[in-house]
């Protein structure tokens, strides 16, 4: 049996008023009306600016082993809600719903793998993938950083 992939969806109404989609597990902090999620991200943007957020909170993944596991056991193959903006096609998600569902998902490819696609450059060529035909390209530093994170908390899903 196949487990469905988890989505990342917007709690729907203002602060006061906010409710979860049906079927989904809010994952945010504490609102009128909604328990704060133990999957919450505890750095908050407007303190510490997006990406530094992110970065911190894939470190608190990985520094709460407990965290990752329980994660894996209570939402894979649920949809994550929080209160940032869904991206439209072909956006970045940059949202700590999102690195949790990276997370759950499949593993991720090595940190040293084309930014695109995630081949390694010695047997990538010219290869025309879900992203379309490209030539290798380098990841970034922070790509590099996010990779190695994600695939360190992903061998923690197993582990209580």
């Amino acid at each position: 049996m196949t487990t469905k992939a988890g989505r990342r969806v917007k709690v729907t109404g203002d602060y006061f008023h906010g409710q979860v989609p049906d079927g989904a597990v809010y994952v945010g902090r504490a609102a009128p009306g909604l328990p704060a999620s133990p999957y919450r991200n505890p750095y908050r943007v407007k303190v510490h600016g997006l990406e530094p957020a992110l970065m911190l909170y894939l470190h608190h993944l990985v520094n709460t082993p407990g965290l990752v596991a329980a994660a894996a056991d209570e939402l894979t193959g649920r949809d994550l809600a929080d209160w940032c903006p869904v991206p439209g096609p072909g956006q970045v998600d940059r949202c700590h719903g999102a690195l949790l569902l990276t997370v759950l998902g499949p593993p991720v490819p090595a940190p040293d793998t084309c930014q695109w696609c995630g081949v390694e450059e010695r047997t990538h060529y010219l290869r025309s993938t879900s992203v379309g035909s490209h030539a290798w390209t380098a990841p970034t530093q922070r790509l590099i950083r996010e990779r190695m994170l994600i695939r360190r908390a992903q061998t923690l899903k197993g582990r209580s």
